[in-house]
């Protein structure tokens, strides 16, 4: 089974909400990203948080464990510790990014980091990319289609030791430096890539090349 998060971030495309979720996944709203599932038609499995975002009261059928609104964590992060206490370790990350607050998207994309020191794979997800996070040493491969965007992104230093196979522009054994955005809108040139990387933590954020406004 997989976990799904939702917070109260940008889901501009309620049908790919609807088509996202499936028969078995364990569904998580952090406070607001009750809102979105309710202009679905669909229901949580639970709901996390102080509850102050949510616009209609919660079903009390639904199960729900409200948290004081002067807390340390934000309610995306208590829904993250609710999956990985309760053993997910394939978690799906929607409604992280958009809307005014972009302490709350940074601090989402940040998680990621959070998530993998537990040992949890976790993905951030839109109806345009998905965002996960690699930490040397490691291989991973990522799965697009032809033509696709990759940026790769460095976080808390230089990433090094970085080779790169089915790329338009190719790294072996390169550095990416912390705060230079040279990794910047690769291109797929198959369906599939690999980035293997030595040392560092990088940040790759696939997005679907035919749902990129080029104006």
């Amino acid at each position: 089974m997989r976990a799904i998060i939702i917070a109260s971030g940008d889901i501009e495309d309620e049908r790919w909400l609807k088509n996202y979720i499936q028969p078995g996944d364990v569904v998580i709203c952090a406070d607001g990203g009750y809102n979105h599932l309710v202009q679905i038609g669909c229901m949580p499995d639970v709901i996390i948080g102080d509850m102050d975002s949510i616009r209609e009261k919660y079903r009390a059928d639904c199960q729900h464990l409200v948290h004081p609104r002067k807390k340390d964590e934000t309610d995306a992060q208590l829904a993250l510790d609710y999956a990985i206490e309760n053993g997910f370790h394939d978690i799906k990350f929607l409604g992280a990014l958009g809307g005014s607050r972009i302490e709350h998207a940074l601090a989402n994309v940040f998680m990621l980091q959070y998530a993998a020191v537990h040992g949890v794979e976790m993905a951030i997800e839109t109806p345009v990319s998905t965002i996960t996070l690699h930490r040397g040493t490691t291989t991973a491969i990522l799965q697009g289609r032809k033509g696709d965007y990759l940026s790769l992104i460095p976080i808390g230093g230089d990433a090094t030791g970085i080779t790169t196979q089915n790329l338009e522009y190719p790294l072996h054994e390169g550095t990416l430096y912390f705060g230079v955005p040279m990794g910047i809108s690769n291109i797929l040139l198959e369906d599939t890539c690999s980035i293997e990387l030595q040392k560092g933590i990088l940040l790759a954020i696939l997005t679907k090349a035919d749902e990129v406004d080029e104006g």
